[in-house]
């Protein structure tokens, strides 16, 4: 496997990525960010690297970009992409959970960034309650 690994050959090096459970994380990085049709494969596997994407956040795509707007331990918080133009990666932004509580309470108000907000793991336990009182859904006391 670190043989194929450090293969020259590109193919070599992403098939390996696809199919063997020991393949080293910047590999299936490499490979996500070469073969986007196998992208929704590769964001199953546990090897992708989820940290650490600082460098990928103003990539060309938007795939990308997404990937490293959910990167949790980023430096800084990923409020540029909050206007990023492919919706995905707005949504990954607004779901990062090192936004600032006070502008993840205002990107819930807008309907652009909603969805994204509310996935956000930081929000507190009353104001999911109260999401989901908005949208109508009953609660477990009058159930």
């Amino acid at each position: 496997m670190h043989r194929l690994a450090e293969d020259p050959d590109a193919d070599v090096r992403h098939l390996l990525s696809f199919n063997h459970p020991l393949a080293p994380p910047a590999l299936v990085l490499d490979a996500f960010i070469a073969a986007p049709r196998q992208r929704p494969y590769l964001l199953t596997l546990p090897r992708l690297p989820r940290t650490g994407l600082d460098h990928l956040l103003d990539h060309d795509g938007p795939d990308i970009r997404a990937l490293a707007a959910s990167d949790a331990g980023l430096d800084q918080p990923p409020v540029h992409l909050l206007a990023d133009p492919e919706p995905r990666v707005r949504q990954a932004a607004a779901a990062n959970p090192r936004l600032p509580l006070d502008l993840l309470s205002a990107l819930l108000n807008d309907p652009e960034h909603a969805e994204g907000a509310a996935a956000n793991p930081n929000l507190a336990a009353d104001r999911l309650h109260e999401l989901l009182d908005l949208c109508g859904l009953p609660g477990a006391a009058t159930r």
